[in-house]
């Protein structure tokens, strides 16, 4: 991932869009701990099934975002989605379909369309290739802005 062309500050996200005007869903067991930045979820038996949706994240359309965070699996497995608002189209998603004991940091690229003011993140659960029940949590999700002039190229 190309950092040079990030703004100077990540935008004023923190764990708590997953907590207050959040969707809990599937019935997912839900822990947001402020103090630690984090979510913890523990989902029931699933393949992919959604289980917290977070608030709506304003940014601006037609601009390049890198999400950081970290993530741990410690059975089952797990998916962050970027999610448009507007148009519900996923914009970028990363799958761990297989426990991670130890804690990572990843990052996912997306880039928002014309009509998307807002984005949502989609935490599902990952059992592949057989339904899994799933403990996973994440940490210190940051949204950078590109700067103007840094979006890739439409195809």
């Amino acid at each position: 991932v190309d950092r040079s062309g990030l703004v100077d500050a990540p935008l004023a996200v923190s764990i708590d869009i997953f907590d207050r005007g959040s969707q809990r869903l599937n019935g997912a067991r839900v822990t947001v701990n402020a103090g630690q930045d984090s979510i913890a979820i523990a989902t029931t038996r699933g393949t992919y099934d959604e289980q917290v949706r977070s608030r709506p994240i304003p940014l601006v359309a037609e601009r390049r975002y890198l999400a950081e965070f970290e993530v741990t699996i410690p059975s089952g497995g797990a998916a962050l989605h970027v999610v448009s608002t507007t148009t519900k189209t996923v914009l970028a998603s990363k799958y761990w379909c297989a426990p991670m004991a130890q804690a990572t940091r990843q990052s996912l690229l997306f880039e928002t369309a014309s009509d998307d003011v807002a984005v949502e993140v989609l935490l599902t659960n990952c059992g592949f290739p057989a339904p899994v029940a799933s403990n996973f949590s994440i940490r210190q999700l940051r949204i950078w802005p590109y700067r103007e002039g840094q979006q890739r190229e439409r195809r």
